[in-house]
């Protein structure tokens, strides 16, 4: 990629945005990252004022839609032409930026390699048995933090503050006791419209919902009341949500996920009925690429439901 290099000084207000319409209009980024408004809300002295910095921002943008490896590496590439022109060649951009300095001994064409997915590695964390009791420990707290920090929430059907109580029940023992599992989740709903800082993305698998308002294995039973009211509460997520908030429906299967959150660095994952509760550099690093190339081939909400009708 050809940059276009700084002719004048950057003033300390300049923000990202104005520095990709003014200097870099050429370079091709994809008009939903370009155009968003969090570019506004970042100038190029605070991005690259530290290692530190650079990867708060990078973070950001990540969940933004449609930014993905490409468009990283693009944006590093003009990180590092601004940072030579401010003089900060101190600033330890490419061994990071990319990564978020998980390989920073590895050459930047080698970068992509660095995880070798056909290896194991030890993982250290704290499983809870059984999600139900685990909810203000494991997926509140996760809620909490996602008002802070960047998320990816991949749920293991409908996303669990939206589920209705029937699909709920179709999916665990009828001796298990939903009441305030139900009650606790209802809260959550409630509370949507205060999530006005929140930034990332929730990915629905599509296989699932196909399940389910297909009337398939444990579904079979849902009756068409059920089955209305719970589109009706997936219809409307998209609006109770900020615009920082990207809901796609997508193949989870199909890029290696399953059931997972990982808000800042924490990481949750979906096992064996309950959750597994983490903070691994290299395992972000891979959920957070998958969930990434989950979101190029997603589809909206409204999207699913009028293929379905």
């Amino acid at each position: 990629m050809e940059l276009y290099a700084v002719s004048e000084d950057i003033q300390a207000d300049t923000t990202v945005a104005q520095v990709l319409a003014d200097r870099f209009r050429e370079v091709p980024f994809r008009a939903a990252f370009r155009n968003n408004p969090e570019l506004d809300r970042w100038t190029v002295y605070a991005v690259t004022e530290s290692a530190a910095s650079l990867d708060a921002f990078l973070r950001a943008c990540r969940s933004m839609p449609q930014f993905g490896d490409v468009q990283e590496r693009r944006l590093v590439e003009i990180f590092e032409e601004l940072a030579r022109n401010l003089g900060r060649n101190g600033l330890p951009l490419r061994p990071r930026a990319i990564n978020g300095g998980i390989f920073a001994a590895c050459p930047k064409a080698n970068c992509e390699q660095a995880i070798d997915i056909n290896a194991a590695w030890p993982l250290n964390g704290t499983f809870y048995p059984d999600f139900m009791t685990a909810w203000s420990g494991v997926y509140q707290r996760a809620w909490r933090m996602a008002h802070f920090d960047a998320f990816s929430y991949v749920p293991s059907s409908i996303p669990e503050f939206l589920k209705h109580p029937a699909v709920l029940r179709a999916e665990v023992s009828c001796e298990v006791d939903i009441d305030t599992y139900v009650s606790q989740s209802e809260n959550l709903r409630e509370s949507l419209l205060s999530v006005n800082r929140a930034k990332g993305t929730v990915l629905i698998d599509r296989a699932r919902l196909d399940l389910v308002f297909g009337r398939h294995g444990p579904y079979a039973r849902l009756d068409t009341d059920t089955l209305d009211e719970q589109r009706r509460m997936l219809r409307a997520l998209p609006s109770l949500l900020p615009s920082s908030v990207t809901v796609g429906i997508c193949n989870v299967e199909a890029v290696g996920l399953s059931s997972c959150s990982i808000v800042g660095d924490l990481i949750t994952l979906a096992v064996a009925g309950g959750y597994l509760v983490t903070r691994d550099k290299a395992l972000q690093t891979l959920l957070e690429g998958r969930c990434r190339s989950a979101l190029q081939g997603a589809q909206s909400v409204e999207a699913y439901f009028a293929a379905l009708a």
